[in-house]
């Protein structure tokens, strides 16, 4: 499935993607939603797979569109362990400037917290094959470690399934940084991102814009030892 979704994203430009369509806002209460405690059962999420999570690998694969339809592409190995923290080994890369800080929370996404964001309920919608509560967010903190967009989280079990939008302050010498990441859920709940297209654009003498199409492959995830044994799962 991804590697069609791959092929589509080849053929598409990111700014057909990530333009944000607002139909009109519903109130949570007249959808008898509760927002905040969709939010809490949200971060609860995130918390949970910050906190179960032992051990994890996964294959990053990047793509880079190029003016003359070539395709420029890297294959890294993401390696996380609780003690140690995220690490990325490149396997090979024909992209120069492999930048990326990346943390657990870069693949189980953000938590949404009030004090940060200003939320505001969109209504119900079905996103990646699962029905959501679309939410949109305005970043109280302006900074890179926040966005403006949307995010869609799961009724069945809440966690991110989509996020569009950009970053609220892009780090010098980006100007506008913008995201679209989609997400599936793996072993005991947690929610992993399956892919992530960005789109840069970086101004110094002249002023340039980047694609960047951004795969995980094969997970392998350790989950913290309950009562002295851990469990192993892949997907």
């Amino acid at each position: 499935m991804f590697r069609m979704i791959r092929l589509q994203l080849f053929s598409m430009t990111v700014a057909a993607g990530v333009v944000l369509v607002c139909c009109g806002t519903a109130r949570a209460e007249d959808a008898g939603v509760d927002l905040g405690h969709l939010l809490e059962s949200y971060n609860e999420g995130i918390e949970h797979a910050i906190s179960s999570i032992d051990s994890l690998t996964v294959k990053q694969l990047m793509y880079e569109p190029q003016e003359d339809g070539s395709m420029k592409r890297a294959e890294s190995l993401l390696r996380y362990l609780r003690s140690e923290g995220m690490t990325r080994d490149v396997v090979f890369s024909e992209i120069s400037h492999l930048m990326g800080k990346y943390t657990l929370l870069s693949l189980v996404g953000p938590t949404i917290d009030t004090l940060e964001y200003r939320v505001v309920y969109s209504g119900l919608e079905e996103q990646e094959g699962h029905a959501c509560c679309k939410l949109l967010l305005t970043a109280i903190e302006r900074d890179a470690d926040h966005f403006d967009g949307t995010l869609w989280v799961s009724i069945e079990a809440p966690g991110p399934v989509r996020i569009i939008g950009k970053v609220a302050d892009p780090p010098f010498p980006a100007v506008e940084v913008l995201l679209d990441k989609a997400f599936e859920p793996g072993p005991d709940g947690i929610w992993l991102v399956r892919r992530h297209t960005g789109e840069a654009e970086v101004k110094l003498l002249v002023t340039r814009r980047g694609t960047r199409h951004i795969f995980y492959e094969d997970y392998q995830v350790r989950l913290v030892p309950v009562g002295g044994e851990g469990s192993e799962s892949g997907f």
